[in-house]
């Protein structure tokens, strides 16, 4: 379980820091 919210809270950083990265 806590695996999987890890994982998600992942998935949202990566989210929203690719963006931000990219069009720094």
């Amino acid at each position: 379980m806590s695996n999987h919210v890890k994982l998600v809270y992942f998935q949202i950083a990566t989210v929203t820091l690719c963006p931000g990265l990219l069009y720094h």
